[in-house]
């Protein structure tokens, strides 16, 4: 069975092949579930989040959104989620290669920002449009 990269990665960090082999799919979860520990304990803007995901699934309750509406409006999220934990990842990297790297990275990193900012500002909108039309089908004003 071959190692995967996570694997060999992990394998160079602890200087010690791991007693036990994980299957690829496994090891791929173990890595993901450090990468949200690691970005909720150092990163306090995903606390933001936190808070702004429980006031939505609130309001969503609420105004009793349909299947196809959870649907977008948990993409949306979860596509938020990722380009905040992205342009955290980049801006960490950016950060430890910055001397070796130079002047380009600040340029990467605006770029990256721009990306991420696009996708957050995006997901933004199209849950307020999907709570906006909600309300109104209610006809509550």
């Amino acid at each position: 069975m071959s190692m995967s990269q996570v694997d060999e990665l992990l394998t160079e960090q602890t200087g010690k092949p791991e007693t036990r082999q994980r299957s690829a799919w496994r090891q791929r979860f173990v890595a993901a579930e450090r990468g949200f520990t690691t970005c909720f304990r150092s990163s306090s803007t995903l606390f933001f989040y936190f808070f702004a995901v429980c006031t939505l699934i609130s309001v969503a309750v609420v105004v009793e959104l349909r299947v196809v509406e959870w649907a977008l409006t948990i993409f949306c999220v979860l596509t938020a989620l990722a380009a905040e934990m992205t342009y955290d990842s980049v801006q960490r990297f950016v950060h430890l290669e910055k001397k070796r790297l130079g002047l380009q990275t600040v340029e990467l990193l605006n770029v990256i920002c721009a990306a991420c900012m696009m996708l957050i500002c995006g997901s933004a909108i199209t849950v307020l449009f999907v709570l906006a039309a909600r309300i109104i089908e209610l006809d509550w004003f």
